[in-house]
């Protein structure tokens, strides 16, 4: 029984429509295309063409030998970049714009994925038909991800075309290459082609049996992956109420998926009860895996964005009591098909899934209304109080098998996982992070504040998980979800555990909006640190909410300026070779050992000051563009991800020379606050160091704490004018971190030991 429902989930034929007219569809900053009123430009665009397909004759390969997903379309492998595709336009002021064209004749749509993607601020993308009918876009740095991974919605028709606008600010910053171009042999915006729908049985959510659930509907989305679309999953609550973007589906729909490359859709459902006329949705692009469990078939994934207001999110609520219900229903995208709802009237029964444990499951023996079908997969299972009970893993039941029955994994079950250790392999570590014990939670609605003043930190942007930079410039995003206009905030912030620091922030946000905000910058040493950021008093009022107020996150700091090298091999490798020297000539970095065919090798490394030259060598002295082009290789070097060096084509070699300051940074340094007065000497030192604070000592008592350079606390010690030589004479060699602290003043410094 494991096998029929599972590949019958997997393996039905569906159809999918999406579609964004004026940059809806997509999270995005909306807008036009540059081109579309710069009319000096030529609407001549350069169309690469994909190899020409029988969309008659995939439906036909599908139909015999179906392996995976709800298939639409046909993946073709590119190698488009800014460099070796596309036309630059210069414009007068300095500004570029680049335009790629992409025809795939006889498509019924075409959706992108890109393997390389980084716009830099103030730059933005556009993809559009090459009609101009259709627009996404534009995307921005907020569409970034730390995978550098981007994907697209659907665009109607079979010629599209890329533009991508890059002020002068940030020339040679962006990074665009496309790796994936989907081809549609199904026709799913319902205009002239085949298309595939769910079985007749199936009731669409906006008809009379989908009213009471008019609020939780909002939460349910289909997920898209490259050229399928096989499962269903829903956006859950957790006790915090702040709104962090979990996604409940099932393990089945995301094992051995590049979940980087997912398009979640919500909305997209019938305007009616009947017909066909519907409303597209909107999509997120992205996600990471936060737990999975195999008994249970549950996967939490976390979206890569918060789904705006516009899209009208809800996350639904949940109920963990191992206790049967006496009704539920199922909301779903079977078969791909616009949203559905089915109703048990029946209460349900404990079981399990083929040769899982027992009691993993609850079972729907049989459906009153509607069905599940491939593309159901994943899709929550509700009890009257809109609660979620568990995801659906499979069964036999369709609209040709009334009495067959369907198994959802149990949400009780996957909460500790049979008391797992592991957060990742259960769910109360992410639903219940107040750990408040509950049983139960409501849904949440964040289109409707429920307080009068309710400051949130939704991201701390910086210090990531490792920072390479001479000036360590904390950055979070707030967002004001009170009722109230927000005009002014106390931020505090604390490294280690030391003494807080304050900001006090003012400027105007309305309900729902956004801003991201950079304290004062830190002069810190190497090492390990742990940063809490907290906020306070808005308006000068009370927060009504507090479990929304507070993030820390653990870095690691080097002092330096990031480099970074992305070189791609050509057919001849042996005759490519790079390396990066200091001034002096001493290689810091060099390629590794044999090398092999139209291969990518990306290392990044943390420079401190100095000058530094990158050279690229072919020992045939024809560059690494391959013979005649075929095979080409590239190379890209960044500075402080600034483009510095790239090309494909030179004789023997190509090179570059570059210096670093602390001004490469972007510092002011004459706005560097008062943690730059302190210093140690002498360093290395052998038993005895002096603190030298300058003026700072003049105003208050300062203590130093030494560290190991793992962060193991080793010795603390007061310092004023009188008292401030450290004696390290029963230390042994090695790196310690001294961090002084006081009452206006913090810094940490990297102190040798070296007898």
């Amino acid at each position: 029984m494991y096998c029929f429902k599972h590949l019958f989930l997997r393996f039905f034929p569906f159809f999918f429509v999406l579609i964004a007219i004026n940059g809806r569809g997509q999270i995005s900053e909306g807008g036009k295309p540059y081109s579309f009123s710069d009319f000096r430009l030529s609407d001549e665009i350069v169309m690469i063409k994909m190899p020409q397909v029988d969309n008659y004759l995939l439906l036909q390969e599908e139909n015999k030998s179906k392996t995976d997903g709800f298939q639409f379309g046909k993946e073709f492998d590119v190698d488009l970049n800014l460099m070796n595709a596309g036309i630059w336009t210069q414009l007068a002021n300095g500004d570029r714009l680049w335009r790629l064209g992409i025809s795939s004749q006889g498509a019924y749509s075409i959706n992108l994925v890109f393997d390389r993607f980084y716009l830099p601020a103030t730059s933005n993308l556009f993809i559009y038909t090459k009609s101009k009918d259709y627009v996404l876009g534009a995307f921005t740095e907020k569409n970034n991800l730390p995978e550098r991974v981007f994907s697209t919605t659907l665009l109607p028709g079979d010629e599209i075309v890329i533009e991508y606008y890059e002020p002068i600010a940030v020339k040679g910053q962006g990074e665009i290459h496309l790796s994936t171009v989907v081809h549609a042999y199904k026709d799913f915006f319902f205009q002239k082609g085949y298309y595939g729908k769910s079985g007749s049985c199936n009731i669409n959510i906006n008809c009379s049996e989908g009213i009471p659930y008019v609020m939780v509907k909002r939460a349910v989305a289909l997920i898209l992956n490259v050229s399928s679309a096989h499962c269903t999953g829903t956006l859950i609550n957790n006790t915090a109420n702040n709104g962090v973007p979990y996604f409940l589906t099932a393990n089945h729909c995301v094992i051995n998926k590049n979940l980087a490359r997912f398009v979640f859709i919500f909305g997209y459902e019938t305007q009616y009860c009947d017909g066909t006329n519907g409303m597209n949705g909107f999509s997120i692009n992205g996600a990471s895996l936060v737990a999975s469990g195999v008994s249970s078939d549950f996967a939490l994934l976390k979206l890569s964005s918060v789904p705006p207001l516009s899209y009208l999110p809800y996350y639904a609520g949940w109920n963990r009591v191992n206790s049967p219900a006496m009704s539920a229903v199922a909301i779903h995208h079977p078969s791909g098909d616009y949203k559905k709802i089915s109703v048990c009237n029946t209460p349900l029964e404990s079981s399990s899934y083929s040769e899982y444990t027992s009691n993993t499951h609850w079972k729907v023996n049989r459906w009153y209304k509607g069905t599940t079908e491939g593309g159901s997969s994943g899709s929550s299972l509700f009890n009257t109080k809109k609660q979620i009970l568990g995801q659906l893993e499979g069964g036999t039941a369709s609209c040709t098998n009334r009495d067959g029955y369907d198994v959802f994994g149990k949400l009780s079950y996957s909460w500790d996982n049979e008391d797992n250790p592991s957060p990742n392999k259960r769910l109360k570590d992410w639903l219940d992070p107040l750990n408040t014990g509950a049983t139960t939670l409501e849904g949440y609605d964040p289109t409707i504040p429920k307080y009068q003043y309710d400051v949130a930190i939704t991201k701390i942007n910086c210090p990531t998980d490792y920072i390479c930079t001479f000036f360590l410039h904390p950055e979070v995003t707030i967002e004001n979800l009170g009722e109230n206009t927000l005009q002014k905030l106390r931020i505090y912030y604390q490294i280690d555990g030391f003494e807080a620091d304050y900001f006090d922030w003012t400027g105007s946000l309305s309900f729902a909006e956004a801003e991201k905000i950079t304290l004062p910058k830190l002069a810190i040493a190497d090492g390990i640190y742990s940063l809490s950021i907290w906020t306070s008093q808005p308006n000068g009022q009370t927060d009504e909410n507090t479990a929304n107020d507070t993030m820390k996150t653990d870095f690691i700091y080097q002092r330096g300026i990031s480099f970074r090298w992305d070189v791609k091999t050509d057919i001849y490798p042996d005759q490519t070779s790079w390396v990066l020297k200091d001034a002096q000539g001493n290689i810091i970095a060099q390629n590794a050992d044999n090398l092999f065919v139209n291969t990518r090798y990306i290392e990044s490394f943390c420079l401190d000051t100095g000058c530094y030259d990158f050279v690229i060598y072919d020992s045939n002295g024809d560059g690494i563009n391959g013979e005649n082009g075929m095979g080409a290789g590239y190379y890209y070097v960044y500075l402080n991800e600034r483009l510095i060096l790239s090309g494909s084509e030179f004789e023997d070699k190509d090179s570059v020379r570059f210096c670093i300051d602390e001004s490469s940074a972007i510092e002011d340094r004459k706005n560097i606050p008062l943690i730059a007065k302190v210093n140690i000497f002498p360093n290395p030192a052998q038993t005895t160091v002096n603190v030298l604070c300058n003026d700072v000592l003049d105003k208050e008592t300062l203590t130093a704490t030494v560290f190991t350079i793992d962060g193991k606390k080793l010795m603390e010690h007061r310092i004023n004018k009188e008292n401030n030589i450290l004696n390290f004479s029963t230390f042994e060699n090695g790196i310690y971190i001294v961090k002084i602290k006081g009452k206006n003043h913090f810094s940490a410094h990297k102190l040798i030991i070296q007898r």
